[in-house]
């Protein structure tokens, strides 16, 4: 008898899965269509460009010790801009942190962008869903995030940034690089 209920119990529970209106299919198939239209849209190059620390929350001194200049390797990206002209895309890219190490980063971004009247300038916001992983951040193990996203740009070329934000001494640190779209 016991045994009947839990069978039972695991068909409800697992046929409720597979239902089409479950919250987590609706996002699997959400990333997917994602995915398909990203990778079928406009390739996008990326360029770190610079960091800057919140002057705040950090000390002088250890602003003279951080790297602001995160250049490092050019990032690739695949996006598109839907039907109302928003941005959505998936990317990576390499670059040097604030210690000089190398952090690779890869993820998604989406941003709800307003143009200017002839669409050649534009500017949007939303947010960045990543993994990434840092030596000063369990010696590289990768973990995830969610940020911000700012966009301006003008025609194909734009510069996005975010926040990262933190407590005194730790994050507070604004992102910034370039997205080219051919």
């Amino acid at each position: 008898m016991v045994a009947g209920r839990g069978k039972a119990w695991s068909t409800l529970v697992f046929s409720s899965a597979a239902r089409a209106d479950n919250p987590f299919t609706q996002l699997g198939d959400g990333v997917i269509e994602r995915w398909n239209k990203s990778m079928a849209g406009s390739n996008q190059p990326y360029l770190p460009l610079e960091t800057r620390h919140n002057r705040a929350t950090y000390s002088r001194q250890a602003i003279n010790r951080f790297n602001e200049r995160p250049w490092g390797l050019l990032g690739y990206g695949k996006g598109y801009c839907d039907d109302h002209g928003n941005w959505q895309g998936f990317y990576a890219m390499v670059f040097k942190d604030s210690h000089m190490k190398w952090e690779p980063i890869a993820g998604y971004g989406s941003t709800w962008d307003w143009y200017t009247a002839d669409r050649n300038w534009h500017v949007g916001l939303g947010y960045t869903a990543f993994f990434t992983a840092r030596e000063d951040i369990m010696n590289y193990v990768p973990f995830p995030g969610i940020l911000p996203l700012v966009s301006a740009g003008y025609k194909n070329l734009a510069v996005q940034g975010t926040y990262v934000p933190g407590r005194r001494g730790t994050g507070n640190v604004a992102f910034f690089w370039a997205q080219y779209t051919f």
